[in-house]
């Protein structure tokens, strides 16, 4: 039902853009404007609510515990970025 309502707010209500008289008409652009925030809610809405109704990731199944690699992959990027960091140091001064 959220799905619908959001499809008809923020893809369906933004075609009678097409029409001059509507978009001329303050009073219609705000009518428009509210159903467009209403719709924007309703995405909202989708994005959190039922992303976080059940975790579809394997990382939400159980404990995460880092592997040589991954450690491997985070000390590699602090250095990398140290290293650029200090070569830009180097050259501005």
């Amino acid at each position: 039902m959220v799905l619908y309502l959001m499809v008809l707010c923020n893809v369906i209500a933004p075609q009678m853009l097409w029409l001059k008289k509507a978009r001329s008409s303050i009073a219609f652009l705000f009518v428009f404007s509210i159903m467009v925030n209403i719709g924007m809610w309703f995405e909202r809405f989708v994005i959190i609510v039922v992303s976080l109704h059940r975790a579809f990731l394997p990382s939400g199944w159980g404990m995460f515990y880092p592997t040589a690699i991954d450690i491997g992959v985070l000390v590699g990027s602090f250095g990398l970025f140290f290293t650029c960091f200090l070569l830009f140091i180097r050259v501005l001064l």
